[in-house]
């Protein structure tokens, strides 16, 4: 069947969709990759949104086919933007917590993330993330600050972010590939978003 592609939201990697992915029952398969400067693709140079979108759009296009593309914050406007470049042929998106179709941003998360050293000080930026602060994992939590072992992590990960964000300004917008697009498209956005508002 078509497959599904997963592309998870900056700061995060592949990983992020096993507990989702654990969950759908879905008949095609399902696949996930990481953004450059994320995960497994850190070393990839990519440091601007449009080089961003580049290099996932030249990975998909390795699948000979068509693909249903699920994207988070990031991830979901590098989907939305996929759709543009007219060489790939994107069958449906579903777009959680799209970044792209408007200005704002938390820079103060972007910041703090990233310079966050120890669990307690990444807890109380990540919690951010979540409707209920609770329900945040410390497994989660534990398994990122893990991941910043990996020599470069934290480095290639600002290069992107000073590439997409500027402060609390997202430096990219794919409003217009959204309203160009003609394919079934979902957007699930929360009232409460703290790092990409509603609005």
């Amino acid at each position: 069947g078509t497959p599904v592609v997963f592309i998870h939201g900056f700061g995060a990697d592949l990983s992020s969709w096993r507990p989702l992915v654990a969950r759908v029952g879905l008949g095609s398969p399902m696949m996930a990759l990481d953004l450059p400067g994320h995960g497994a693709s850190q070393g990839h140079g990519a440091a601007d949104f449009a080089a961003l979108v580049d290099a996932v759009g030249a990975t998909l296009r390795a699948l000979h086919g068509g693909v249903h593309l699920v994207g988070h914050s990031l991830g979901a406007a590098v989907a939305a933007a996929l759709t543009e470049r007219g060489d790939l042929d994107v069958r449906s998106l579903t777009l959680i917590s799209p970044a792209g179709l408007g200005a704002s941003v938390d820079g103060d998360f972007v910041d703090g993330f990233l310079s966050a050293k120890s669990e307690g000080a990444l807890a109380a930026w990540m919690r951010r993330l979540v409707s209920d602060p609770a329900t945040l994992a410390p497994v989660l939590v534990r398994a990122t600050l893990a991941a910043r072992d990996e020599a470069g992590l934290v480095t290639a990960q600002t290069r992107v972010a000073r590439g997409v964000f500027e402060g609390s300004t997202q430096l990219f917008n794919v409003a217009s590939a959204l309203r160009a697009y003609r394919g079934p498209c979902t957007v699930i956005a929360g009232r409460d978003d703290a790092i990409v508002p509603l609005r």
